[in-house]
């Protein structure tokens, strides 16, 4: 198979094949996944590029491709299982060791990916949290996000929401008047949003939380924060 030629045009080649083949291709998977080893990087990419069109079949693989040490394969493997979305269950584990990978656009992708799986990453909760303290906004923002998809199954992850909802990086310029001068669309006010609406989405346990939240300095936030407990009691009263 063109996959194990000993030219890397023609490996090259044959991944791209495979891709426009799509998800008749699945039984090529296992071939691909050793390609995933090849030692010419744009080759690997290719590979990835085809576990995408092929679909849910080469989640395993691209699972593995997570680990690779280039981190352009990374980011096409993370791309990959983000266009495959809420199928790519399996790689739950992979996608939690990736919101620590040292590449950013990797991180958020992982993030992304997570909230499009929802209840299913339950798994992936304690690294979310973690990822609660990135230093990239982006990955905050989908990490947030990602617990408020998972719901009631993200409840450890409280502690980190609250914290979350002072996020570190708005304390950063204060009016006279002591009041927090970032913009409505200043990213960390969005961090605090996320982590506002994942905590009424994780429901009761996140109460005590939220009634924190009714005094934070953010007028939205404390808006949300009153919008979730109402919404909160109202199921529960129903």
């Amino acid at each position: 198979m063109g996959l194990e030629d000993q030219v890397a045009d023609v490996r090259h080649s044959a991944a791209n094949a495979l891709g426009a083949i799509g998800p008749a291709a699945a039984d090529a998977a296992p071939m691909l996944a050793m390609a995933l080893e090849d030692q010419v990087a744009d080759v690997r990419r290719r590979v990835t590029d085809a576990f995408q069109a092929i679909g849910s079949a080469a989640v395993p693989a691209l699972a593995t491709a997570l680990n690779d040490q280039d981190a352009n394969v990374r980011r096409r493997a993370a791309y990959a299982l983000q266009a495959i979305g809420a199928p790519a269950t399996e790689a739950v584990p992979a996608l939690a060791t990736a919101l620590h990978d040292q590449d950013e656009i990797v991180r958020r992708r992982a993030a992304q990916i997570l909230e499009a799986i929802g209840p299913a990453a339950s798994k992936a909760v304690s690294a979310l949290a973690a990822a609660l303290h990135d230093q990239d906004d982006i990955v905050r923002i989908s990490a947030a996000g990602a617990l408020g998809a998972i719901g009631p199954a993200a409840a450890e992850a409280v502690p980190a929401l609250v914290t979350a909802l002072h996020d570190r990086a708005l304390v950063r310029g204060f009016n006279p008047a002591g009041f927090i001068t970032a913009s409505a669309g200043d990213p960390d006010v969005e961090v605090r949003d996320r982590a506002t609406k994942a905590l009424w989405k994780i429901g009761p346990a996140a109460v005590p939380a939220l009634t924190v939240a009714l005094h934070d300095r953010d007028a939205e936030v404390r808006g949300r924060a009153a919008d979730a407990l109402a919404l909160i009691r109202q199921k529960e009263a129903t």
